[in-house]
């Protein structure tokens, strides 16, 4: 899988960071309204932190290994 697809829904600032198992912020992207592709081909093989920070409240998971 190349894309992953997130969804946001009336979101007024919602910011999307993948971060490297440092904490590294390797991607960074603002989700809009509807279906938001995120580009995993941009990523090195390894394991990956999701983190979604949505009108101060953030939200982080583990995205998993890449490729």
């Amino acid at each position: 899988v190349d894309v992953v697809y997130i969804s946001a829904r009336h979101t007024v600032s919602c910011e999307l960071n993948i971060l490297d198992v440092s904490g590294r912020i390797v991607h960074r992207q603002n989700l809009h309204d509807g279906l938001n592709a995120i580009p995993l081909s941009l990523l090195n093989r390894g394991i990956y932190l999701l983190s979604i920070k949505e009108n101060k409240v953030q939200n982080t998971q583990i995205l998993g290994a890449v490729r």
